[in-house]
């Protein structure tokens, strides 16, 4: 288990939002080792998208593409249609939201961790 990878983070994930965090609360995620996953996770986007830019991507999908989507949502499914949309836009036009740091093993993660967690305590002690 400790030489398996870490899955990919998401981007953001250094500040979280108030839902966010009453999650991670709620789940008792260990505050030091998500403030350990985040020094590797990619910022956030900032700002507000160009409304425009889906209307050109979806302009520039293939007509098969377009077409077996089309079809799929006439026949029902046009929720995960939707969701398979977004998604590929999203990976498709997001420029900012890759991590740029190899993976850390789980044994990896585990000892900045701690290592993260006696900064802060010796930290604690000092005041």
């Amino acid at each position: 288990m400790e030489d398996e990878l870490e899955p990919p983070l998401p981007a953001g994930l250094g500040s979280l939002t108030a839902a966010q965090q009453a999650l991670a609360d709620f789940l008792r995620l260990d505050a030091d080792l998500l403030a350990t996953a985040a020094t590797a996770s990619p910022k956030a986007p900032s700002g507000r998208d160009d409304p425009r830019k889906p209307t050109r991507w979806i302009a520039d999908l293939p007509e098969k593409d377009k077409n077996a989507l089309l079809l799929r949502a006439a026949r029902g499914d046009a929720g995960q249609v939707h969701m398979e949309l977004l998604r590929r836009f999203k990976g498709e036009t997001d420029t900012g939201a890759k991590s740029d740091t190899t993976p850390r093993s789980v044994a990896e993660l585990l000892d900045a961790t701690a290592a993260t967690r006696e900064n802060r305590e010796r930290r604690t002690a000092a005041r």
